[in-house]
């Protein structure tokens, strides 16, 4: 029930895991894109929030402007609504229009985009190597979707001078007076002349003046010891690394990764057609390395599922559950396990931290934003894909698949069948969060494929689960769809159902020895799922684990309807992968 819940820790769990599952399934993203439409500031929080604002008028440096900004922060501060939908229809422009194929102050939006034929970072390093003018042709293209430079033939407005020491001070205190104004975009003809284009750099460089350059606040600091922060503090201090070095053009470094043209040391990366369109502060980040890639994973996959809890309100949480527990639990425990004294009050302080624990990690702080985002219907994440739970357990017990860990397999002697030992139930599947971290070298871990005794057994596990039944029986035209293109891409239906799905090729029937055979059906989904694996950790792509990863693999990408069929003749599971990805 949490974890379909808004706001709780299991729906940010289930976000963590669906990113996973895509990155699984998709590969590593090609953009890392950040949208901070700053709804306190931007003039379309100010139209749906029911203010008469002139689209047409460019406020000046007088009172008038100071008037229109405290106007602008009493109408999103009154209208939470407004700043949920301003949000929600800029995200929508963002992926209709610039998309076509494809913290509690304010909402935003991370983006990972995945570009359709993009070669992954290994080829990416690769082709760089083998083809000079092809890696010149990629930073052309990135010079194009990117840009940490002012643009060209603009000149600085001035409307907006760096932030000084005073400045700073109002915004540590939260004073607005001391943000800038956006200003709403120039009337613009269907045919463009140079004049009109001199006109959108010279706008775009106003908003990057507003919005994009770094000036250092508290933010910078905020996770530097009280002591430190005390002190004066410098470029150095900055947690952001602002200023940034300058790079005079783009190009390749030695070890495979990209730096990108950048001659402003302060100004963030954008991209102009969206700077100049949504008219707010923004990232974009290139993904061309396998450090890059890990980086952004980590950091939208943690941010997604963190705890918004600052310290007063742990501290209380933690009172109101001992002050629940203390002075009853240890009667009651006593009295039912017939303990007394010492062992009794470990037992109830053993049980008070695990439910503070509890208390802890169920409560989630969200702002009037969110709350009004889901009120409002809009969707908590923005995604073309659709995902599926899959229950790797079951395939993974059949096959002799397991985690050393929760189910180390008993070997015989030589010549006689080795059969795995079932691992205890665990209340919560496994994702990436059990993995253990590496500590400097590869983690090793033993995955064993065994061979299991008559394949007409009964295969059926607890829970009622037919995972196993539904793809070692798959209908004959089924027969070389792999397990992971077979939860991706079909579907079990009751046979009245199957009917129902309107003049569709009919559903092919399982094998006659299928325990629903005469009730289930199989038919293509409309539209691919990407699944989500619950079961045991998949053993990493290294030395270390390369045949215990080649087994896992096999087992996901082949077709197979018994164990038999993914033992190589050679035993060599490594050199049978290698086969079927170079086939």
């Amino acid at each position: 029930m949490s974890s379909s819940m808004f706001g709780s820790v299991g729906s940010h769990r289930n976000r963590r895991k669906e990113l996973r599952a895509l990155l699984r399934h998709s590969g590593m993203p090609s953009l890392f894109v950040t949208l901070n439409p700053a709804d306190s500031k931007n003039f379309v929080v100010s139209v749906m929030a029911g203010r008469d604002v002139d689209l047409d008028e460019r406020l000046g440096l007088s009172d008038e402007l100071k008037e229109e900004v405290s106007q602008r922060f009493s109408a999103a501060s009154a209208d939470h609504g407004a700043c949920a939908e301003g949000f929600h229809f800029m995200v929508e422009k963002f992926i209709n229009v610039f998309l076509p194929y494809g913290s509690p102050e304010a909402l935003h939006i991370h983006m990972l985009i995945w570009l359709e034929h993009a070669p992954s970072p290994l080829e990416l390093r690769k082709h760089e190597k083998e083809n000079p003018e092809w890696a010149a042709e990629v930073c052309r293209w990135l010079d194009t979707v990117m840009s940490g430079s002012l643009p060209e033939g603009a000149v600085p407005s001035g409307r907006y001078p760096p932030c000084d020491d005073d400045a700073l001070a109002f915004r540590q205190r939260g004073d607005h007076r001391s943000l800038p104004l956006l200003q709403p975009p120039p009337h613009l003809p269907p045919h463009m002349s140079e004049e009109d284009w001199q006109r959108v750099r010279q706008d775009v460089m106003e908003v990057l003046e507003c919005g994009q350059l770094h000036d250092h606040s508290f933010t910078c600091f905020k996770h530097l010891p009280k002591l430190r922060r005390a002190q004066k503090l410098g470029d150095a201090d900055c947690r952001f690394k602002f200023p940034k070095e300058e790079v005079l053009h783009t190009h390749f470094n030695d070890d495979g990764t990209i730096d990108v043209q950048r001659t402003h040391p302060k100004l963030n990366m954008y991209n102009l057609i969206m700077v100049g369109a949504f008219r707010c502060n923004m990232d974009i980040k290139f993904v061309g390395s396998g450090m890059m890639a890990m980086a952004a994973v980590y950091y939208i996959s943690n941010y997604i599922s963190k705890v918004a809890l600052d310290t007063p309100t742990m501290f209380a949480a933690i009172e109101a559950r001992f002050r629940r527990g203390n002075g009853r639990l240890l009667g009651q425990e006593a009295e039912r396990v017939g303990e007394t004294g010492a062992e009794a009050r470990q037992r109830q302080m053993k049980s008070l931290l695990v439910r503070s624990c509890n208390t802890l990690t169920g409560k989630q702080e969200l702002s009037s934003e969110q709350v009004m985002h889901h009120l409002l219907g809009y969707p908590h994440r923005y995604t073309n894909a659709r995902f599926q739970n899959v229950k790797w357990w079951d395939i993974a017990r059949h096959l002799g698949l397991s985690n050393s860990k929760l189910a180390p397999a008993t070997r015989g002697s030589q010549g006689s069948e080795d059969v795995p030992v079932e691992a205890d139930r665990l209340e919560e599947s496994l994702d990436l969060d059990e993995m253990p971290r590496p500590t400097g070298g590869d983690v090793e871990q033993t995955v064993t494929l065994l061979r299991m005794g008559n394949p007409d057994d009964e295969l059926r596990h607890s829970g009622g689960s037919y995972a196993v039944d539904d793809y070692i029986r798959r209908p004959n035209s089924l027969s070389s769809v792999c397990y992971w293109d077979f939860v991706a891409r079909y579907q079990k239906l009751t046979a009245k159902s199957a009917r129902k799905k309107g003049p569709q090729k009919a559903a092919p029937e399982f094998l006659p020895s299928h325990p629903q055979f005469s009730a289930h059906r199989i038919q293509t989904r409309r539209t691919p799922v990407v699944p989500i694996l619950s079961g045991p950790t998949i053993p990493r792509d290294s030395a270390a684990s390369a045949e215990e990863h080649a087994r896992t693999m096999l087992a996901l990408f082949k077709p197979w309807r018994s164990p038999a069929d993914l033992v190589p003749a050679d035993g060599s599971t490594s050199k049978e992968l290698s086969s079927c990805v170079n086939c």
